[in-house]
């Protein structure tokens, strides 16, 4: 009974540093509310889609929305991010590569820290700024390149 009960309790300690380190813990919240959030967003997304060849538009994947920082089972601080997607449109499918390459050298040199780049196995950079945002360029099965963006943790709550 003894080794149950002390597996049970790293199970728990585990469960709540995950749930911490998700959230306020390790990532501190942010200092911003949802507009400066829902803001900077776009912005980063506008700025990466500013070095494609002209003739680049965005079509909504996923309109702006929050989720929860953590584990939602074991965070109950309401701490939100803010996250939206869009479809990159009007780039020839033979330049997806290239085009993938010259957005990542505009975060390289504003820079932002790279995350992930899983090339060439599959198309999907994904890089963090200065201030904990984190932009993914991803190339889906067809032809298409999608960007979205995600905001660090915040409290959607005034008084905190």
């Amino acid at each position: 009974m003894g080794h149950l009960a002390s597996w049970k309790s790293r199970i728990a300690l585990a469960s709540a540093i995950s749930s911490l380190s998700a959230c306020g813990f390790g990532n501190p919240v942010a200092d911003l509310d949802q507009g400066e959030a829902d803001e900077k967003v776009e912005e980063y997304i506008t700025e990466s889609l500013s070095t494609l060849p002209e003739g680049a538009k965005l079509e909504t994947v996923d309109g702006m929305r929050d989720s929860s920082c953590g584990d939602t089972e074991n965070d109950n601080s309401g701490h939100v991010v803010r996250y939206k997607k869009y479809r990159i449109l009007g780039l020839p499918a033979e330049d997806k590569e290239q085009n993938a390459e010259s957005v990542l050298e505009y975060w390289k040199q504003r820079g932002y820290s790279l995350i992930t780049d899983s090339r060439p196995e599959r198309l999907m950079i994904r890089v963090e700024t200065p201030d904990s945002f984190e932009i993914a360029l991803r190339g889906d099965r067809g032809d298409d390149l999608t960007i979205s963006a995600v905001s660090p943790c915040f409290s959607p709550y005034e008084d905190e």
